[in-house]
């Protein structure tokens, strides 16, 4: 590990500062902006001033001193939702800057190119529909929501999620609905995770408002060496993001690619790579089996992100993951890699890729959980190295990822992705080494063609419901 590490010890200037306005503006949507007392009315007062010098302000100081006066209409709670990711998108270039430097990186500086979406007209409705319960959410407060208030809104989600073209929309607010609800009734205090609630609030309402802008597409072909995957889920959805390196002739790039499908809630751990059958089943393959893909004519977003397309992929050949790190994603290695569009500009989004050697794990926070899970055991624990601690990011670390603990002590290598979360710089695990065999997170299960599971029984009982209604 590099020592220009130690610099990410230390949060850049402007960044904790932004980080406790925003706290201070957070805490209105746990009392609700319709019940606010001097706390609540000094922080909403102090916004104006920290984007007044932006293309904003004359916007955010309408919407800041209407709220003050019980003026509660959409289009300043859609005002509040731009100041919170500009200030957002503010401190992620500050950090992007910091951790290209202490990976002796460039920073990706151009935003990927992009043109505007055009959206069906029955879109706007469902916009519409999803920026009043936002905006309702937000007068009440979390603190005071109700499953009365809430239940509604699944008829109008329902509808938004049979349209491809809002998935995005459909997942988070899927998934921050799902989330209120279980909560219900909500904690108070401390126990609020007031900042991940805004934060949905937050990309739920810009969602809400236009369709994102659609980033520039190339056609890329290369052979693409998986290093890891992400795994998201809540119950309604299960997503994948497989992390790679794209090699294009002599050019190496840093690339992810992400394949998702809705679920049930009885659909879970194992279970849920079934979702993803006959679909994905090359990647599957290559992830299960450890080889490469080789893929021609596939479309890549501006943000690295590449468009999935199994017609386009064929199967390449085993290939050694550390190998290929060592080379390319030590620290000090100028690998390739994409910077963050306008719209998701946020510090969760960064995420630098970084191969790990010469480390120790250590203790770090204790648990209080009486039955931790995996994720919260990672929590737990740091990486040391050259006089530095960087924290394991487990919350990032799906219990179906493969990434326990015990293995991550035993292991010689790691790679793992440099994140920003709660204020400081973490590693998320995504291969470790111990010996000469390497594994991956999140790669589906031998045992995937098992037929006696839910998912096959739930697919049995559609067709033959669908075969009765024909």
């Amino acid at each position: 590990m590099s020592d220009s590490l130690s610099s990410l010890s230390a949060t850049p200037a402007g960044v904790a500062a932004a980080a406790d306005v925003l706290a201070k503006l957070d805490h209105c949507f746990v009392v609700g902006f319709g019940r606010m007392s001097e706390r609540e009315v000094s922080a909403v007062s102090a916004l104006p001033r920290l984007l007044e010098k932006t293309p904003l302000a004359a916007r955010v100081k309408e919407a800041c001193d209407a709220l003050l006066r019980s003026e509660f209409v959409e289009r300043h709670f859609v005002s509040l939702a731009c100041a919170r990711a500009a200030l957002q998108g503010a401190m992620t270039d500050a950090l992007a800057a910091q951790v290209s430097l202490a990976l002796g990186r460039a920073v990706p500086s151009d935003a990927p190119a992009s043109s505007p979406t055009e959206a069906p007209g029955h879109h706007g409705v469902f916009r519409e529909s999803s920026r009043n319960f936002l905006m309702e959410m937000a007068l009440s407060g979390f603190a005071q929501l109700e499953s009365d208030a809430l239940y509604p809104f699944y008829a109008t989600l329902d509808k938004i999620q049979e349209e491809p073209a809002l998935i995005r929309l459909a997942a988070i607010l899927s998934g921050f609905l799902s989330e209120l609800l279980l909560e219900l009734p909500i904690p108070s205090g401390n126990s609020i995770p007031t900042y991940r609630w805004v934060d949905l609030w937050t990309r739920a309402m810009l969602l809400a408002i236009n369709a994102p802008q659609i980033p520039k597409i190339d056609a890329v072909s290369g052979e693409f060496f998986p290093i890891g995957s992400d795994l998201h889920h809540h119950r309604n959805l299960f997503s994948v993001c497989v992390h790679g390196i794209l090699k294009q002739g002599t050019e190496h790039r840093y690339v992810r690619t992400t394949v998702s499908a809705y679920k049930v809630d009885t659909v879970i751990g194992a279970e849920m790579w079934r979702l993803l059958e006959g679909t994905y089943d090359k990647l599957l393959k290559a992830l299960r089996d450890g080889t490469s893909l080789k893929l021609s004519n596939v479309k890549l977003l501006g943000s690295g992100d590449l468009l999935w397309d199994e017609g386009s992929a064929t199967a390449g050949s085993s290939y050694a993951p550390f190998e290929l790190a060592s080379t390319l994603l030590s620290a000090g290695k100028p690998i390739v890699r994409s910077s963050i569009g306008g719209f998701d500009r946020h510090p969760a989004q960064l995420a630098e890729p970084l191969h790990l050697t010469g480390f120790k794990v250590v203790k770090q926070d204790a648990i209080k959980s009486k039955k931790p899970s995996q994720s919260e055991l990672l929590e737990e624990k740091a990486i040391e190295a050259v006089g530095i601690k960087l924290p394991l990011c487990g919350a990032r670390v799906s219990d179906s990822s493969g990434m326990t603990i015990d293995r991550i002590e035993k292991a010689q290598e790691l790679i793992g992705l440099l994140r920003f979360d709660r204020g400081r710089w973490a590693i998320q695990p995504l291969a470790i080494k111990s010996g000469s065999k390497a594994e991956l997170s999140g790669t589906p299960p031998q045992s995937l063609k098992a037929k006696d599971d839910t998912v096959a029984v739930l697919r049995e009982r559609a067709s033959k419901l669908l075969r009765k209604k024909s």
